[in-house]
């Protein structure tokens, strides 16, 4: 499987050509290190750049390419919306959180 990141502004500005790149599986649009490009370090839910992103997201879909993008419990429904169909995610926070149900549900039934 072939991944390009689309991680930078440059590669925004250029996407129409990358598009045309054959044997590509996927675009992946990255959000950290687009928002650093952009001028947003440390800003990834900046509102200019979750505009820009959509706007990639669909552009790609649009060009009949498959996409995707880093998702959380705070953005993955709207990726989806966009058109978005692979996504990154951190399953840190997901089996911490269900550690943390699991040890309160037991604490909750040793009382």
């Amino acid at each position: 499987m072939v991944v390009v990141l689309i991680d930078d502004i440059v590669a925004v500005n250029n996407l129409q050509e990358i598009l045309t790149v054959d044997d590509i599986d996927c675009f992946m649009v990255v959000p950290g290190d687009l928002s650093q490009s952009m001028g947003y370090l440390g800003q990834a839910i900046h509102p200019d750049l979750q505009g820009l992103i959509g706007k990639v997201i669909q552009q790609i879909v649009a060009a009949g390419k498959a996409t995707g993008s880093t998702a959380n419990d705070g953005n993955g429904e709207q990726l989806l919306d966009w058109g978005g169909q692979l996504f990154l995610t951190n399953t840190q926070g997901y089996v911490a959180n269900g550690l943390r149900g699991f040890q309160q549900r037991i604490a909750a039934k040793a009382r």
